[in-house]
């Protein structure tokens, strides 16, 4: 069990630990001369029945604050102490505001230096104390009347504090191992060590781990555990980690040892409860974020509301000056520009959100997220996202095994599918009824022209109910054509049992323009060009070749140009080319020009074709592949 102090400078925090465990917690030499905790201190005392308590002794000083919220992240009980002289002060409220912030549910009460004040002091004291806990969340244990000089009160506390460690039920060890690092340093002899709490999951002796959000890797040499060896560390732990392969410069106060991939982003999407005491918080207003153990400034964009009213809460977006490591359902802090008090604080709906998405989609996938545990959330995304989610995302955010995301997939109706490098998972009732609708549209199409071969992914998608993504489509396709329900020629699909018939004189006027359209290999001749080479009138040719592409014979790839199927399968295939061969799966412009020989300007054209019905998407300079080409013959 893991308690951490709270309260004013100067109230007796670090000489209560002292009398309690024996150990002096400041460990700095200027906070042994000046009298006064500035950082962090760590204490421990043993428990006749077995087991340790582990004390976070905090500065109580308004400057340190910074310090005091990488100590309170992940304890399960908290100290606060209010020395009898003083009462409540400054940093008793700020601390008790954070402290409810964070979700701590239950403390326990110490008002100190009683030997300096009457009883009836005390007593004033106590009620201020009860009155300021009573408009929060926070469950007072006990109150307890304490003189560390004449050790009144010492054995009751040290006794209650027991019981409660007696009684307290660890958290269970699942998900991935995370620990926030508080403390990073080289010991004479051992080499580099990290010091935290650990949020989730179990490591061992050996294991290799990630340090994010930089994404190096270490492996674990060594752990002690309240100044004891161990042979692993798992959630609800306080320890001290010997680490290997990795360099000191990589680490700090803020960073998280992990096992997995690496966890990064700067942007996290929120709930934020702005205090009752504060003016109302306005967009994009900048703040310091104080999250695990890290501390860092942002901009607040509010996502629910123009302003957030005092007491109230909202949904925003967290935009980060550098990147970190966040998961789903962390605590965070909100303190001012300034760093000099506390504006609120809340609960990570979700650390890794989609890029782009309208406000009302994003809200209602918050809504889904805003849960305190992966089975509740998987289970409301997947009833309320249209387009399907990302799985990997959602495993990540979620801190999920691959045991405990297999888990979850196993008890849901659940369609997994790739879309490039994600996985997207979808409800099966809402995959199979797109199947459906897919093949009714195409139907449809056919009754009204039986004289068309079919439509483009652009003319399915206008035409599914409820609008979905271009992408989540792109897969039902893929798997319809696989299933031999429907065919592709081309970019035009089709029911695989329909075709359009040309007329007789289309037929004939078509034998001269293959040839022509043939002839000069991935370039095409231009309509214009055209109207030379077979002797036809331009405006009859237009209006053969718009009834052509109809039929699935051409594709109008710019206002001058029509390609032969053909002719564009052998362009795709020159993209798969280049985007195999390059490690992120990207080509550019550049690379396709060279490898085609066609010429900067249609390169542009083929290109921006290629990305408007879905063969590619545009990342800055470079593109992707988003689907394997349709081959000829696929009708």
């Amino acid at each position: 069990m893991i308690i951490a102090t709270a309260g004013h400078v100067d109230h007796g925090k670090t000489s209560l630990v002292r009398a309690l465990t024996g150990v002096d917690a400041d460990r700095l030499p200027e906070e042994k001369a000046r009298g006064l905790t500035i950082d962090l201190g760590f204490a421990y005392l043993p428990l006749p029945e077995g087991g340790i308590i582990g004390f976070v002794d905090v500065p109580g000083h308004q400057r340190f604050i910074r310090n005091m919220l990488a100590g309170v992240g992940n304890v399960h009980h908290a100290l606060l102490v209010v020395a009898a002289d003083d009462g409540v002060m400054p940093q008793t409220l700020e601390h008790v505001e954070i402290l409810d912030l964070l979700g701590v549910a239950q403390a326990t009460v110490a008002i100190t230096k009683i030997d300096k004040v009457e009883a009836a002091r005390t007593e004033e004291v106590e009620t201020e104390i009860r009155a300021l806990l009573g408009h929060t969340r926070i469950a007072v244990e006990d109150v307890f009347r304490i003189s560390v000089h004449t050790r009144q009160g010492i054995a009751p506390l040290r006794a209650r504090i027991a019981a409660l460690a007696q009684a307290y039920m660890a958290p269970p060890a699942a998900g991935r191992f995370r620990l926030a690092v508080d403390r990073a340093f080289i010991l004479h002899g051992v080499g580099v060590v990290v010091t935290g709490s650990v949020h989730a999951g179990i490591a061992r002796v050996g294991e290799t781990v990630t340090v994010a959000p930089a994404g190096a890797t270490a492996r674990l040499r060594a752990f002690r555990i309240h100044d004891r060896d161990a042979s692993l560390v798992q959630a609800g732990d306080r320890c001290a980690i010997q680490l290997s392969g990795v360099a000191l410069d990589d680490l700090r106060r803020g960073v998280w040892i992990i096992a997995g991939p690496n966890q990064s982003t700067q942007r996290i999407e929120v709930d934020l409860r702005l205090l009752g005491r504060e003016r109302p918080l306005r967009h994009w207003i900048p703040a310091h974020l104080h999250i695990g153990t890290e501390d860092l400034t942002c901009r607040v964009a509010l996502l629910s509301a123009k302003a957030v009213q005092p007491g109230e809460t909202a949904v925003a977006a967290l935009h980060l000056d550098r990147p970190i490591a966040a998961w789903a359902t962390q605590k965070f802090i909100l303190r001012d520009q300034s760093a000099k008090r506390t504006l609120g604080g809340g609960l990570v709906l979700d650390p890794l959100p989609p890029a782009r998405q309208n406000n009302a989609t994003r809200l209602k996938r918050l809504d889904a997220l805003r849960s305190s545990d992966a089975a509740t959330a998987f289970d409301r995304m997947l009833k309320t996202s249209v387009r399907g989610f990302d799985l990997d995302a959602f495993e990540r955010s979620w801190n999920l095994t691959t045991s405990e995301c297999e888990a979850l997939l196993a008890v849901h109706p659940v369609k997994i599918r790739q879309d490039g490098h994600a996985k997207i998972a979808v409800h099966a009732d809402r995959w199979n009824a797109l199947l459906d609708q897919t093949v009714e549209v195409l139907g449809a199409h056919h009754r009204k022209h039986p004289e068309r071969l079919g439509l483009d992914e652009m003319g399915i998608h206008a035409a599914v109910r409820p609008p979905i993504g271009r992408s989540l489509l792109r897969g039902a396709i893929a798997e319809l054509c696989a299933a031999g329900i429907v065919a592709r020629r081309g970019v035009i699909i089709h029911l695989s049992a329909h075709q359009a018939q040309p007329t007789a004189a289309e037929a004939a006027v078509w034998k001269r323009v293959a040839p022509a359209l043939a002839a000069n290999g991935v370039r095409p001749p231009r309509v214009r060009e055209l109207v030379d080479q077979i002797e036809i009138a331009l405006a009859p040719l237009e209006s053969f070749l718009a009834r052509a592409e109809q039929l699935g014979w051409v594709h109008r790839v710019a206002k001058n140009r029509y390609f032969l199927p053909a002719t564009l399968d052998q362009l795709e295939r020159i993209a798969e080319q280049l985007a195999a061969g390059h490690p992120d799966g990207t080509f550019s412009a550049a690379d396709f020009n060279r490898l085609s020989g066609i010429g900067r300007n249609l390169t542009i054209q083929v290109l921006e074709y290629f990305d408007r019905i879905g063969i590619t998407q545009r990342h800055a300079d470079r593109r992707r592949l988003l689907r394997v080409p349709a081959r000829p013959g696929q009708s």
